[in-house]
């Protein structure tokens, strides 16, 4: 794992990315980008780490992966890796939740990777969100579909149970001993699963130009 440094921040916040291995990853967009969905994922990976670096809120980044290639991606970025053996997104997000409390975070962020048009300010607004209320309970950021969740935010002492998966939205908002509460912030709402996903994005015209250029290479 690497251990580098990362800047200061109010609450010290901690961005826990957890990404699949890239041969697992999106199998549902295979009939549209064929072999190229690894590359897809990775470069979305990629861009989720660097946005996240780039938050000033963000104390550090911890990408929690079993694979060699986005491994050796988030640490030249800047982000510290955590390897894990590939049991499952909710197990991967146990360990680094553990790793992140154990090291001294005083807030977890979990943000899939998935996310293409995540930018500073929208998470900029979701911390404030979260110091809206305190620093405290759970808040979340639902799915654009409306049955899952996208990006969660807790102290990292709350016993959070990740239930990441059909339905996680209800779960997480009904989380025992928590008061959950929801984020509306459509830049982080915005992931990327199914085919009609990806035509969805392939029309936004401000599209990231790394993600522009694998729309013109399928």
């Amino acid at each position: 794992m690497s251990a580098m440094t990362r800047k200061g921040s109010d609450g010290d916040i901690w961005a826990i990315v957890p990404v699949k291995r890239l041969s697992l990853a999106k199998s549902r967009l295979v009939p549209v980008l064929g072999g190229g969905r690894s590359t897809f994922m990775r470069t979305l990976a990629r861009r989720t780490v660097e946005t996240l670096i780039a938050a000033p809120e963000i104390a550090q980044v911890l990408v929690v992966t079993a694979d060699s290639e986005i491994a050796a991606d988030a640490g030249s970025a800047g982000a510290q890796v955590l390897r894990e053996d590939g049991k499952g997104l909710n197990d991967a997000l146990s360990l680094g939740i553990d790793h992140a409390r154990r090291a001294g975070a005083e807030t977890c962020m979990v943000v899939p990777a998935d996310l293409p048009l995540l930018s500073v300010g929208c998470l900029t607004d979701i911390v404030a969100a979260f110091g809206a209320q305190g620093r405290s309970g759970l808040g979340v950021v639902r799915c654009k579909d409306g049955d899952g969740t996208s990006v969660t935010i807790f102290p990292a002492g709350a016993a959070v149970r990740p239930c990441y998966g059909p339905g996680s939205f209800a779960a997480h908002m009904a989380m025992p001993g928590l008061a959950a509460f929801e984020i509306d912030a459509w830049q982080a709402a915005f992931d990327v699963d199914t085919p009609a996903d990806l035509e969805r994005l392939g029309r936004i015209d401000d599209l990231d130009p790394a993600l522009g250029r694998l729309f013109e290479n399928n």
